[in-house]
Formats: C-alpha cells, sequence, structure tokens
C-alpha cells in the first residue's frame, strides 16, 4: 500500500506545515476536500475542506490516518500524482510543490 514518509519535528520547512487530523473526524474525505456543512447562521452549505487551505510549498500532515483503508490509501496516491481533486462537484488544484507526509497520534492526543 501507499505509506507516505514520516514527518518529523526535525524537517524545517518555509511555510508551517498544514496538519489534518484524520483521527478527530471519521469521513476523511470532508476533513480533505470539503463537504456539506452547517455555517454559524444555521444554513446548509459547502465547507471548505483542509486541502482548501494548503499554500504553495507546505508539508501536509496526514495525522492519525487509517492506512488499513484502501480506498483512502488510493485517493492519496492519486492526490500525489493528479495535484487535484473534486469538492462542490469542481475540480480544485494543489498549491505547487505540497509535500504529503504522515504522522501517528501521541497516546495523550487520543485521551
Amino acid at each position: 500500500g501507499t505509506s507516505l514518509a514520516e514527518f518529523t519535528e526535525s524537517m524545517h520547512t518555509t511555510v508551517p506545515p498544514l496538519i489534518v487530523n484524520c483521527h478527530r473526524q471519521h469521513d476523511w474525505r470532508r476533513l480533505l476536500f470539503g463537504g456539506p456543512g452547517v455555517d454559524k447562521e444555521g444554513r446548509i452549505r459547502h465547507v471548505q475542506g483542509a486541502l482548501a487551505t494548503a499554500l504553495p510549498d507546505q508539508a501536509i500532515i496526514i495525522k492519525g490516518a487509517d492506512w488499513s483503508d484502501l480506498t483512502f490509501q488510493q485517493q492519496i496516491t492519486s492526490l500525489q500524482e493528479r495535484k487535484q481533486y473534486e469538492s462542490n462537484g469542481q475540480t480544485c488544484y494543489l498549491p505547487d510543490n505540497v509535500q504529503f507526509y504522515q504522522a501517528s497520534v501521541d497516546e495523550e492526543e487520543l485521551a
């Protein structure tokens, strides 16, 4: 399967990394790509996913993900290869030179 390089604190990046906390959200598609949600006024609308906030040269850290999920693996592989994804019926493009990493969750964070 796909495995990403482990992100370590020693990696120096010009842009602070974008951390996607998969362990806090069971719906990783919505977390990464966005989906229907409720705004502050209580109206249902499209809510941006984490990838929509990515910046050029940013490290995107996929944290606490279930790497045994084949669909998830395929999506991440596709993102790395194609640099694009679907969100709200539109094709969105990743910024230049983003790199994906994985990180495990500390025991304290699961508590």
